[in-house]
């Protein structure tokens, strides 16, 4: 067995601005006397919750004291994480070869671990997600020798540390170009739905609707629009979307128990 167990992992929250959720404060206890507890997040976004959690994204360990610590592969750690009720851990948004990975759309990625944390009811809109950590699938494994960086940080822009110093002249995400070649051959990515929505009866019914956004439902569409929208470009890419929402979301609604009541908007994925 392990002589040492490491969980790497961080602590977030402190901090959620909805105004049907109570402000926290958390305290410990220094030398027998009460001290606050500081929120990690204080800026506008993301935020995650009023409370402070600990989200666990790897495991190490030590056969013998003296020896190396060694990482487990992501999928290894994830096999232990979800044995362990209650613990918050790292799941993928996406997966792929890196082409794929690196188109994905972190300008328009809204984080996903408020509902992890009882916060699935009381959205914050325009609640951004910093980025991406990309990990490779085979980082840790016992024999596998690394040929580059298993590690990439993809920032949104808007938490890009990007900055023009007159002494060090002008520093640009070393990303960028990566990620236009890889937009350009794949398109955009999105993340996986299973990881944007936890709830099992709520993904069934997300992957349901899904199956109403068809090729023969769109051309529909747009034959009810006629070409006039089109040719004069007052019809949005956004807009077109929309609007096939709604109508693949006015078919699934039929199939549902007439005493639903749907009171949302439609946030459409590019």
């Amino acid at each position: 067995s392990p002589h040492t167990i490491i969980v790497n992992g961080e602590l977030f929250g402190g901090k959620y601005t909805h105004p049907n959720v109570p402000k926290s404060k958390q305290t410990f206890l220094l030398n027998g006397k009460p001290k606050s507890i500081s929120a990690v997040q204080t800026d506008s976004f993301p935020q995650y919750s009023p409370n402070l959690h600990f989200y666990a994204f790897d495991i190490k360990y030590r056969l013998q004291e003296k020896d190396d610590a060694v990482t487990l592969t992501f999928d290894d750690a994830t096999s232990i994480f979800e044995r362990i009720p209650g613990l918050l851990y790292a799941r993928p948004i996406i997966r792929g070869p890196l082409d794929k990975v690196t188109a994905f759309d972190v300008e328009t990625f809204e984080t996903t671990l408020p509902p992890l944390v009882g916060m699935g009811n009381f959205p914050l809109k325009g609640n951004w997600s910093e980025g991406l950590v990309v990990k490779h699938s085979k980082r840790g494994k016992i024999g596998w020798e690394c040929k580059g960086p298993t590690i990439i940080k993809i920032k949104c822009v808007a938490f890009q540390e990007i900055s023009t110093d007159r002494k060090q002249g002008p520093r640009v995400d070393q990303m960028e170009t990566v990620r236009t070649a890889s937009i350009a051959k794949t398109g955009h990515q999105l993340a996986e739905i299973s990881t944007v929505i936890q709830d099992k009866e709520q993904l069934e019914a997300a992957l349901h609707l899904l199956d109403h956004v068809t090729v023969n439902r769109l051309k529909n569409v747009v034959s009810k629009l006629g070409s006039d929208p089109f040719t004069s470009e007052t019809m949005t890419p956004a807009d077109l979307a929309s609007l096939l929402a709604q109508d693949a979301l006015k078919d699934f609604l039929k199939e549902a128990d007439d005493n639903i009541v749907v009171k949302t908007t439609i946030a459409t994925r590019r």
